[in-house]
């Protein structure tokens, strides 16, 4: 019966195919400069057999009229197989004060090929795009959803926008989703003269170039499969084809630049800060007292970053030559908010006022997000901190824009990246610290009571630092009482069992680590088997999860950032039990990670169980992968360790 059902299925798809073959003579308007060279309707058979919804065809050209203008074009066609393929369909196109949206089109195709719709104006929505801590930006969002009346439907966008100030050439990703792209190209013209850099990751492909009044380069790939992530593995657009392209020259509202290095860039975003670092003589008198007696350049920052958590607060105001440009030091001193750019260069003038060196720094904010890449300058950032040398000893690292964050804690999403370290005489690359497991610590200890039902009463304090803290602070930060409870429920894997009491310590304070302390009841920590109860001591946290076997792993294995745990817990036996049976010691040990479990018999006759695991290393190469998951597989084993408790 499987036999059949296979064949009827080839059969389908094979009249489909044939379908998606037959040409369509439907007219219908092209906006000018767009390539329709591809043939649309004849969609790859081997994607139709393996269901995969794809990106028919994807073509951008970046056309550069003047150093400081340019128009971009956009033609997409993608084919849904399927409802789950739906979201394929959609297009958001982003667009602000520096890029004008000149043109939004879209169509549907049936699964013959005919055009059965034009979108209209009612068929998409316009926004804005900014976020809720954004008080002035003129970024927004036009996002339409076409579909067609049944499956396969072809859907068919273009748009057009106008540049007016390209400090961004495109960064090219010609496979956006997992969906197979079936044909992408990138076209980039610009004035003959005009110098283009360009650097391909993750394919060998070398653009044709077209020489005349203008020069034209155009990369031309086919045949992209469908993505498959690596397990465990860096981020998607860490894994996909890139093409980076730039200029040296260019002109954001009249201020024009050169990123041919990233000392110019660098130069050109310190110019744009020049004369905006003054504060009131009122402001500098008091930071002046307040650094009053401190023995060290680091005492005075701390002191000083304090008072910038105390009167400052972070709201995104996104104005200013382009958004580049920072806000005064003596606007924020005046108001109390500002972005990253302004919060950074409002602590950068403040130390300067006390005398302590002190330089912004570009960086790339966020997780599993594209490594800036040291080989080619070119804006590749989206946020601003402050970078202090501090002499012989380790450079300090600001992030100014949270009121809780720890004085010289970046937390994971700037850690171990190159960051533009904007000094007098320029850009320089300067990569931030990777943070170690020490750093990064979940101390839980507890009493644990077990009744006879197999249910247990704990009582638990838990302690968090580094990355750690940034974990448990950012749901708790600003949630209700409420709120609170529901996520220690969840993070305690309390389940079907009763949070009875909750207190946190230095949630909304800016301390080396917060603490809480909880009791609750757990459900069927014990199970009970006859006279025998078999009890489970990681009922609080049990690693279960193993990467998948990989026939050739090309990856390195990343985590969010090294980090240890370590959980000390004591178990008081029911009335009327005793230890039958306790699990041997375990202790496995790698170079990239150690675990260890243990539960011993105290005097009283409770137990006392003991488990840590350690990541040493947030990212692991990708010829470990079978180490790693051999570790992972011995930990699971490990995890399901039970003691036995039996009737007196």
């Amino acid at each position: 019966m499987k036999v059949i059902d296979l064949s009827l299925r080839i059969v389908a798809m094979l009249v489909l195919c044939a379908l998606l073959d037959r040409p369509s003579h439907a007219q219908f308007y092209i906006p000018q400069g767009v390539d329709e060279t591809f043939p649309i309707t004849q969609m790859d058979p081997v994607n139709v057999v393996l269901g995969h919804s794809s990106v028919r065809y994807s073509y951008r050209e970046f056309e550069v009229t003047d150093v400081g203008r340019a128009r971009e074009r956009v033609h997409v066609v993608v084919t849904v197989l399927s409802k789950e393929d739906e979201e394929l369909a959609d297009m958001q196109v982003f667009y602000d004060g520096l890029r004008d949206l000149k043109s939004f089109k879209g169509r549907v195709r049936d699964p013959l090929g005919k055009v059965t719709y034009e979108m209209h104006k009612d068929d998409w929505r316009d926004f804005s795009a900014i976020s809720d801590y954004t008080l002035y930006e003129d970024s927004r969002v036009r996002f339409a959803q076409l579909r067609g009346d049944s499956y396969p439907f072809t859907v068919e966008y273009w748009y057009e926008l106008n540049h007016k100030g390209i400090a961004n050439w495109p960064i090219w990703y010609p496979q956006t989703s997992v969906a197979p792209v079936e044909r992408a190209i990138l076209t980039i013209k610009a004035p003959s003269g005009t110098p283009v850099r360009h650097l391909a990751l993750g394919t060998d492909i070398e653009p044709t170039v077209t020489n005349g009044k203008d020069v034209q380069y155009t990369w031309d790939l086919e045949g992209i499969p469908y993505f498959d992530r690596e397990p465990w593995g860096p981020g998607s657009f860490d894994q996909k084809i890139s093409v980076y392209t730039a200029t040296s020259l260019f002109e954001v509202e009249g201020t024009e630049g050169d990123m041919s290095s990233w000392q110019t860039f660098g130069q050109w975003y310190g110019r744009l800060s020049e004369g905006r670092d003054e504060l009131p003589p009122a402001t500098v008198a008091e930071l002046q007292s307040i650094v009053k007696g401190a023995d060290t350049d680091i005492e005075k920052a701390r002191r000083l970053y304090r008072r910038l958590q105390e009167k400052t607060r972070y709201v995104n105001v996104n104005l200013g030559i382009g958004g580049w440009q920072t806000y005064p030091a003596i606007y924020v001193d005046e108001r109390g908010y500002g972005d990253c750019k302004a919060l950074t260069n409002y602590m950068y003038s403040m130390l300067k006022a006390v005398g302590v060196e002190a330089y912004p720094a570009l960086i790339r904010n966020g997780g599993y997000i594209p490594p800036v890449l040291d080989q080619f300058p070119c804006n590749q950032f989206n946020h601003v901190i402050l970078y202090l040398p501090n002499g012989d000893s380790e450079p300090i690292w600001l992030e100014c824009t949270s009121q809780t964050i720890p004085f010289g804690h970046i937390s994971a999403s700037n850690e171990d990246r190159p960051a533009l370290v904007i000094k007098p005489t320029g850009g320089e690359l300067i990569r931030t610290p990777k943070s170690g497991s020490d750093a990064n610590r979940q101390i839980r200890t507890a009493i644990v009571q077990l009744d006879g039902a197999g249910d247990a009463t704990v009582d638990l304090s838990a302690a968090y630092t580094g990355n750690q803290q940034d974990r448990v602070r950012g749901p708790l930060i600003s949630a209700s009482g409420k709120e609170r409870e529901e996520w220690v429920h969840e993070e305690l894997e309390i389940g079907s069992g009763e949070l009875i009491s909750l207190e946190t310590r230095g949630v909304e304070s800016n301390l080396d680590s917060l603490s809480l302390e909880a009791r609750f009841v757990s459900k069927r920590v014990g199970k009970r088997n006859g006279k025998r109860m078999f009890v489970r001591p990681t009922f609080l946290e049990q690693w279960a999860s193993i990467p998948p076997e990989v026939e050739k792993r090309t990856q390195p294995v990343v985590f969010d950032y090294a980090f240890a745990d370590d959980d000390s817990l004591v178990f008081r036996l029911p009335m009327d039990y005793e230890i039958e049976v306790l699990p041997d010691p375990i202790s496995i040990d790698k170079p990239f990670a150690r675990y260890r479990l243990a539960a011993t018999k105290l005097d009283d006759g409770s137990v006392a169980f003991r488990r840590s695991l350690e990541i040493r290393d947030s990212r692991i190469a990708a010829e470990a992968y079978d180490d790693v998951r051999g570790f992972f597989q011995q930990v699971v084993r490990a995890e399901r360790n039970q003691f036995v408790l039996v009737s007196k």
